[in-house]
C-alpha cells in the first residue's frame, strides 16, 4: 500500500511538473505598473482605471498634479529618458491626449507629454522606458505579448 501511494505521489509531481516549470508568456498591466511605481516611489503613483492611465504627481509628499490619459493614445516608440531634462518623457501619438490638472494652483489644460523627473541611473531609464513601452504595446496590440524583464 505505502509502495503504491509514493509511486502514485511520484507520478502525480512527475506530470504536473512541467506546468510549474514553464516560462510565463506575458507581464501583466498590473506588474508592470506595479514596477514602475516602485521606480518612482516619492515622485509619482500610477494606476490603471479601465485603460487609462491616471498618474498622480506628488510634491512635499502631497499630490500636486493628476494627469489621465488614454493608455492607447500614448506612443510607445516616443518614450525616452532625456539626460539633459533628467526626465523620463512618454508622448502621445497625437498633441494634447493628456488631461493634466494642477492642484495649487488650481488649473486645468491638455498636453501632449508626460515627463517624470527624476535622475535615474542608466539601469532605471532602460527599464522605465522598456516598461512604459510594453505597458502601453499591451493595449495598441492585443496579441502582443513580452516576458523579456525591464531591466537586464
Amino acid at each position: 500500500m505505502k509502495k503504491s501511494a509514493y509511486m502514485y505521489f511520484a507520478a502525480l509531481l512527475f506530470a504536473v511538473s512541467p506546468i510549474f516549470a514553464q516560462e510565463k508568456d506575458n507581464i501583466s498591466s498590473e506588474e508592470t505598473i506595479n514596477y514602475i511605481n516602485g521606480k518612482l516611489k516619492g515622485i509619482a503613483q500610477l494606476a490603471n482605471e479601465r485603460g487609462q492611465l491616471v498618474i498622480e504627481f506628488f510634491k512635499n509628499e502631497k499630490v500636486n498634479r493628476v494627469d489621465r490619459v488614454p493608455i492607447i493614445k500614448l506612443n510607445p516608440d516616443n518614450v525616452e529618458y532625456i539626460a539633459e531634462e533628467k526626465a523620463l518623457v512618454v508622448r502621445c501619438i497625437a498633441d494634447e491626449c493628456i488631461d493634466r490638472r494642477i492642484e495649487i494652483p488650481r488649473t486645468k489644460g491638455y498636453f501632449s507629454r508626460i515627463s517624470f523627473a527624476g535622475d535615474f541611473d542608466e539601469k532605471t531609464q532602460k527599464g522605465l522606458v522598456k516598461a512604459f513601452e510594453h505597458l502601453i504595446m499591451m493595449y495598441r496590440e492585443k496579441k502582443y505579448r513580452n516576458n523579456t524583464p525591464f531591466e537586464q
